[in-house]
């Protein structure tokens, strides 16, 4: 009997410092990397995202534009038209980019951070 108490007793106790002592270990190291890694992912995740996202508004908001120039003034050359889309596509996809590259790069940083925590 002395022994069984005394086996539960040796368990509990190894288990709380053997998960202190995993704890004081592996954060300070997942604390290190996470700024590293997931730095590294966000950048190449936020071009990737971003030149997509980019291309698509670029091409929905250039055609609204040159729609509407082609509205307004009957006879619109193609040569205004060209130039009237590179003006607001440059200035919409710069904006889209930003918001898009932030919240993707927020998602990305939660998991790889999450995987170098679980890995450390």
């Amino acid at each position: 009997m002395g022994s069984v108490v005394c086996d539960a007793v040796r368990t509990s106790v190894s288990d709380t410092v053997c998960d202190g002592a995993r704890t004081r270990e592996s954060d300070p190291v997942s604390d290190a990397m996470r700024p590293r890694v997931s730095d590294a992912v966000s950048y190449g995740a936020r071009t990737r995202v971003s030149d997509a996202v980019c291309d698509g508004a670029r091409t929905r908001v250039s055609d609204a534009v040159c729609d509407a120039a082609r509205t307004r003034v009957t006879r619109v050359s193609d040569a205004v038209c060209d130039a009237t889309r590179a003006r607001a596509s440059d200035a919409v996809c710069d904006a889209t980019r930003a918001r898009a590259s932030d919240e993707v790069c927020d998602a990305a940083r939660t998991r790889v951070s999450d995987a170098v925590s679980d890995a450390a």
